[in-house]
């Protein structure tokens, strides 16, 4: 596939999966989890992870689903042009955790699911799981929904980095917290060096 053909296929997963309907999808799947796991408590265990701890390695195979109860986990991928981590996503209390590819697919995972504080985390394996799909059909697309939407979401991250210093303006507005992580993963998550973070703040 051309490189023309690759962009079009982003600019049209963006513009299919806008900010708005993102954020109605991720808001209709958290408030669906909640239900799951009150509904079917026995199916989910909860485990308390460390900082630096891997929740998903990349080229691993994870054939579970988390829902973060409480802490912060940063998803990253590799750039391995600069050799670097780029942080693309930050999962905090109410954040669903799926590894769409390995999940559906049996395929690796293609980032690194790392806690930067101490997280309490709800986890269900694919056979529990699979109990929960028989009831509960919808979850399907809807989970589906989700992959593509936070697909488009990373997309929509990357392109708008282009612009760091307008971007970071407008992400401390939308997401506050990122004032309390340290200034080396916001740098991560924009795409820049920490030098460049310290200029623009």
């Amino acid at each position: 596939m051309s490189l023309f053909a690759n962009f079009k296929s982003v600019i049209f997963v963006i513009k299919c999966f806008n900010n708005k309907k993102s954020k109605k999808i991720m808001e209709t799947i958290n408030t669906k989890f909640k239900k799951i796991i009150d509904k079917y408590p026995d199916l989910w265990q909860n485990e308390t992870y460390k900082k630096g701890e891997l929740l998903i390695k990349t080229g691993k195979t994870i054939k579970q689903i988390f829902y973060v109860k409480s802490g912060v986990i940063k998803g990253c991928l590799h750039n391995a042009i600069k050799d670097k981590e780029v942080i693309v996503d930050f999962f905090r209390a109410g954040s669903i955790i799926i590894p769409y590819s390995c999940f559906v697919y049996n395929l690796p995972a293609i980032m690194d699911v790392q806690v930067i504080d101490k997280s309490l985390v709800s986890t269900i394996n694919q056979e529990n799981w699979d109990v929960i799909i028989e009831q509960e059909t919808e979850l399907k697309d809807l989970i589906r929904d989700f992959a593509i939407s936070q697909a488009a979401d990373y997309l929509r991250h990357i392109v708008n980095s282009f612009d760091a210093g307008s971007y970071y303006q407008k992400l401390i507005v939308d997401i506050p917290f990122l004032r309390n992580l340290k200034d080396v993963d916001v740098a991560s998550y924009l795409g820049i060096s920490r030098s460049t973070l310290l200029r623009i703040k």
